[in-house]
C-alpha cells in the first residue's frame, strides 16, 4: 500500500463575539484563567466585568461558573438566578444552576431547572441524564429510567449504564464500557473509560452527509468525535492523548498500521477547549477498486486507561455514498430505537418468533426471527444487510439478503452461536432508487 492519508483536526471551542470592548476583554481575560483553573483569579476578573456592565447576563453567568468551580454553590446560584432574569432563554445557565442544587441535594429544585433547559434545547442529552439522575437520588425509578432511554437515544455514553443498572437487569455490573453506532455506515465507536456524545462519518468537502460505505480513492471523508471526555488531565489541566490507525483486507490480514501518529508529541492540550476530535481519511492505490476493508481508528489517554477505538467498513468504489438531505428520528419507534432515512420512513418495527411477536429485550439464542417493517413509505426495498454488535463493538451474524418489497418488509435475522448478553441489531435497506436508504438500530437483550 502506497499510502493512506490521516489527518488529525483538533476542534476547539470558538470565542465569543466582541460587543463591548471593555466588558468582553475582562470576560476574554477571565477566560483564561478558569480555563487554568485558577477559578479565585478568574472571578475577580468576572467581577471587573459586572462592574463595567451589570446587564449583560453573560458576565453573571462566567462568575457564577467561578463559584461553582470553588464549590461555593450559594453564591453561583445567586449569580446564575440574576443571569436567568437579564435572559431566560440561555440553557446552559439553567443547567448550570440545577448543577448547584443538585450539589446541595436539592434534586426537586435541580429537576425543575434540567426540565427548563430540556424545553430550550430538547437535543442535549446531557440534560436528560442529569434529570434521571435527580429523579434516581428522588427515588422515581420510572422517570430516571425514561429520561436515561432518551439520553441514550440522542447518543449518551453514559446513559445505558445508568438504565441497566437502575432497572437491574443481568448488566448490573456493567462495566463503564460501552459503544455509539453510526447509522448510515454501520461504524462503530467502543468506549473504554473516555466518552464521546456522538460519532460523525461526514465529508470533508461541500456539504452533505455520509450515508453508506462506498468511498472513491482521494475521496476525504472525516470520521468526527464530538465532546471527547474523561482524559485525565495533568497539573495544569492539559491532557496528552495519542492516535492511531490500522488497514485490513478481507481475510483480516494488516495492510498498513501506525500505532500512535503523536508518539513524538510533547505538548498537551488545554481539555476546557477540546470540544472535537476528528481524524480525515483518504484511501489510495494499491487498494482495489470494488472491494471493502476495514478501517480501525483508535483514540487513547496517555495519563490514564482511557480509549476509543472505532471500526468501519470501507468500499472503493467510483462514487460515494453522500446524501444533501436525511431524515433522522430518535426514540420515535420504541427505546433506544435510532433511525436515519434518505427518502424513506417507516411506521413500525416488531420482531417475530414464527406467527408469534417476540421482544427485542428478551431474545433467546439460537433462534431465528423476523424483523417486520410496517408502513414503509416513499422507497421500494431492493437489498438489506444486518448484523449483531455486542458491548466490546464486536459484529456477529452478519447476512446481506435481496429481498424486494414495499409497504411491509419481513427481513430474515438470527441469534444462533450469541450469548446471553446485550447487543445492538444494526440494519441497513438500500432502495431500488439511487440514493434511498433506511438505517435502524435496535437495542436487544438475549437471555
Amino acid at each position: 500500500m502506497k499510502k493512506i492519508i490521516f489527518i488529525i483536526i483538533l476542534a476547539f471551542s470558538a470565542a465569543s463575539a466582541v460587543h463591548a470592548e471593555s466588558f468582553e476583554s475582562l470576560i476574554t481575560e477571565g477566560d483564561k484563567f478558569f480555563s487554568a483553573g485558577d477559578y479565585a483569579q478568574a472571578e475577580k476578573i468576572f467581577s471587573r466585568a459586572i462592574e463595567f456592565d451589570p446587564r449583560n447576563p453573560k458576565g453573571w453567568w462566567y462568575r457564577g461558573d467561578a463559584f461553582f468551580f470553588m464549590k461555593m454553590y450559594d453564591r453561583a446560584e445567586k449569580d446564575l438566578t440574576r443571569s436567568i432574569e437579564l435572559d431566560p432563554t440561555n440553557d446552559r445557565v439553567w443547567r448550570q444552576r440545577g448543577n448547584c442544587y443538585y450539589n446541595r441535594g436539592m434534586y426537586n429544585e435541580a429537576a425543575k431547572d434540567y426540565t427548563k433547559a430540556i424545553e430550550l434545547n430538547p437535543g442535549n442529552s446531557e440534560y436528560w441524564l442529569y434529570r434521571g439522575d435527580c429523579y434516581k437520588n428522588l427515588n422515581m425509578k420510572e422517570k430516571a429510567i425514561s429520561d436515561y432511554v432518551k439520553a441514550e437515544s440522542l447518543g449518551n455514553s453514559e446513559a445505558r449504564t445508568l438504565r441497566l443498572k437502575l432497572a437491574g437487569s443481568p448488566d448490573d455490573n456493567l462495566s463503564p464500557v460501552t459503544i455509539i453506532i453510526d447509522p448510515f455506515t454501520g461504524a462503530v465507536a467502543h468506549l473504554n473509560v473516555l466518552t464521546i456524545k456522538a460519532l460523525e462519518i461526514i465529508p470533508k468537502e461541500g456539504v452533505g452527509y455520509i450515508t453508506g460505505n462506498n468511498f472513491p480513492l482521494g475521496y476525504p471523508v472525516v470520521i468526527k468525535l464530538d465532546t471527547p471526555g474523561n482524559f485525565i488531565p495533568d497539573s495544569e489541566g492539559k491532557i496528552y492523548f495519542g492516535a492511531g490507525f490500522g488497514v485490513y483486507d478481507s481475510t483480516g490480514a494488516e495492510l498498513g498500521k501506525a500505532d500512535d501518529i503523536y508518539s513524538n508529541a510533547t505538548a498537551g492540550f488545554p481539555a476546557a477547549y477540546i470540544s472535537s476530535l476528528s481524524m480525515t481519511v483518504s484511501l489510495s492505490e494499491p487498494l482495489e477498486k470494488n472491494k471493502t476493508y476495514t478501517l480501525k481508528v483508535w483514540f487513547f489517554d496517555k495519563k490514564g486507561t482511557g480509549r476509543i477505538d472505532i471500526t468501519m467498513k470501507m468500499r472503493v468504489a467510483d462514487k460515494p455514498s453522500v446524501s444533501s438531505g436525511i431524515l433522522k428520528t430518535r426514540s420515535k419507534l420504541g427505546s433506544g430505537i435510532i433511525t436515519s432515512a434518505v427518502k424513506g420512513s417507516v411506521e413500525s418495527v416488531t420482531i417475530m418468533e414464527g406467527d408469534s411477536a417476540a421482544d427485542f429485550s428478551g431474545l433467546m439464542p439460537g433462534k431465528k426471527y423476523s424483523v417486520v417493517f410496517r408502513g414503509v413509505k416513499d422507497f421500494r426495498a431492493a437489498s438489506f444487510n444486518s448484523f449483531f454488535i455486542d458491548e466490546n463493538g464486536q459484529a456477529f451474524n452478519e447476512q446481506s439478503v435481496v429481498l424486494p418489497g414495499e409497504g411491509t418488509i419481513t427481513l430474515p435475522v438470527s441469534t444462533v452461536g450469541l450469548a446471553k448478553k446485550s447487543y445492538y441489531l444494526y440494519i441497513r435497506i438500500d432502495g431500488k432508487e439511487a440514493g434511498t436508504v433506511y438505517c435502524i438500530v435496535i437495542p436487544v437483550f438475549l437471555k
